[in-house]
C-alpha cells in the first residue's frame, strides 16, 4: 500500500493527476484513515467542494495538520473571488467512502467521480449517453456552424431585397 501511495505521488508530481487520483481514490476506499492519501487526493480533485471534503478528512484524522489548515484557508480565500458558472458536481461527502469511484473526462482528461454527470474542469456532460472525446466536440462545433449559417441566411434575406 505504501508503494501505491508513492506511485500516486510520483504520478501527480509528473503532471499525471488523473492517474494518481485513481490510485489515491482506491487507497482511501481501502483505508479511510490514510491521512497522506486524503491530502494528495485533495490536489487531484477539481471543484472546491471536493477539495474541502478531502482536507476535512485529513483534519478528522489529524486535527493538528498545518498543511490541511493552510490549504483550507487558501480555498476559503479563493472562494471569495469565484464566479459560479455552472452547478457544482455532487459532493463526495454525500456518499460513503466505498462508493468513491472515479473516471477520466474524455474531453479534458480531468479526474471526476463516477456520480458526477458534468466535468468540473471543462463543464462538458460526461454522464450516461455522453458522446465521448473528439466526436462530441466535433458534433458541438457542427451545431454551432449550422446555427451561424441560419443566422447569416436570415441576415442575407433582410439586406438583399
Amino acid at each position: 500500500m505504501a508503494d501505491d501511495l508513492q506511485t500516486a505521488i510520483e504520478l501527480i508530481k509528473s503532471w499525471r493527476k488523473p492517474e494518481g487520483g485513481h490510485i489515491l481514490a482506491e487507497l482511501v476506499k481501502a483505508n479511510p484513515d490514510n491521512e497522506l492519501a486524503w491530502q494528495w487526493l485533495s490536489v487531484c480533485v477539481m471543484p472546491a467542494e471536493q477539495k474541502r471534503y478531502c482536507l476535512n478528512q485529513v483534519l478528522r484524522i489529524n486535527p493538528q495538520s498545518e498543511c490541511a489548515k493552510k490549504m483550507l484557508g487558501s480555498l476559503a480565500f479563493q472562494s471569495v473571488f469565484e464566479i459560479p458558472i455552472q452547478q457544482p458536481a455532487p459532493l463526495i461527502s454525500s456518499q460513503p467512502v466505498e462508493n468513491l469511484r472515479s473516471k477520466i473526462c474524455p474531453f479534458c482528461k480531468s479526474l471526476i467521480f463516477v456520480q458526477a454527470t458534468t466535468c468540473p474542469g471543462c463543464g462538458q456532460y460526461c454522464g450516461p449517453g455522453a458522446v465521448s472525446g473528439h466526436i462530441g466536440i466535433l458534433l458541438m462545433q457542427l451545431g454551432f456552424l449550422i446555427i451561424n449559417l441560419c443566422v447569416l441566411y436570415f441576415l442575407w434575406g433582410l439586406f438583399i431585397k
